[in-house]
C-alpha cells in the first residue's frame, strides 16, 4: 500500500492538535483519530517501506492527540488495543531515535493514567 495520503493527513492532524490544544484533541476523539492511526500502523506493519514512511507520522499524531487527554488514551489503550501495535511499530524501527522517544513517552503516559493498561499490554 501507498501510505503517503494517510501520512500527510496524520501530519496535518498533529500540527492542528499541537497548535490548538484540547479543542482539537476533543475533535480527534469524535472522528476516532487514534483508531485510524493504529489501523494504519497495523496495515503497514506487513510492508517495511510503507511502515517506515507512515510510522513517524502516526506515532507523532498519537502522541499529540492522546497526551493528557483521557478519552483518547482510553480509545488507544483499551478500545483498539493500540499499545500492542505501538510496541510492534517501535520494534520495527529501532534506529529512529525521535520515533522511539515519542512512542515510549506515549506508552509511559498511557501506563500512568489508563486503568488496566498494564495488564492489557502484558498479554
Amino acid at each position: 500500500p501507498d501510505p503517503t495520503l494517510l501520512a500527510r493527513g496524520l501530519a496535518v492532524i498533529s500540527l492542528l492538535v499541537d497548535s490548538e490544544g484540547t479543542a482539537m484533541q476533543d475533535g480527534a476523539q469524535e472522528v476516532r483519530v487514534p483508531e485510524m492511526a493504529v489501523k494504519g500502523l497495523e496495515l503497514c506493519a506487513k510492508f517495511t517501506d510503507a511502515h517506515a514512511q507512515l510510522a513517524p507520522y502516526a506515532i507523532r499524531c498519537l502522541m499529540h492527540t492522546c497526551y493528557r487527554h483521557g478519552a483518547n488514551k482510553y480509545m488507544l489503550c483499551v478500545e483498539v488495543d493500540g499499545l500492542r501495535t505501538l510496541v510492534r511499530s517501535l520494534a520495527l524501527l529501532p534506529q529512529v531515535m525521535d520515533l522511539q522517544l515519542n512512542g515510549l513517552g506515549l506508552i509511559y503516559d498511557c501506563l500512568q493514567d489508563v486503568p488496566g493498561t498494564q495488564m492489557k499490554l502484558l498479554r
